[in-house]
């Protein structure tokens, strides 16, 4: 999966098979960094936490790259 391809999985709940095998469930979100979007991987209790801070400079997630998704799937809470 291209690092294009994980726009559609922002902010939504998702179960995800990673290139390692093993299966997680999270979200992936973006950051704007100095010169693109980076992308994090959070569990979600772990993005509703950093979502409700006002400052947003709680670190949270793992910094994830498209390469390193094999299968994505939107689910539903």
């Amino acid at each position: 999966m291209q690092s294009l391809d994980l726009g559609f999985y922002v902010e939504s709940p998702c179960r995800f098979i990673l290139r390692s095998g093993k299966e997680v469930f999270g979200r992936i979100f973006e950051t704007k960094a100095k010169s693109s979007n980076e992308y994090y991987f959070a569990s979600n209790g772990e993005f509703m936490k950093w979502k409700k801070s006002s400052t947003k400079n709680i670190a949270v997630g793992i910094k994830i790259q498209g390469d390193d998704i094999v299968y994505a799937e939107r689910i539903s809470l």
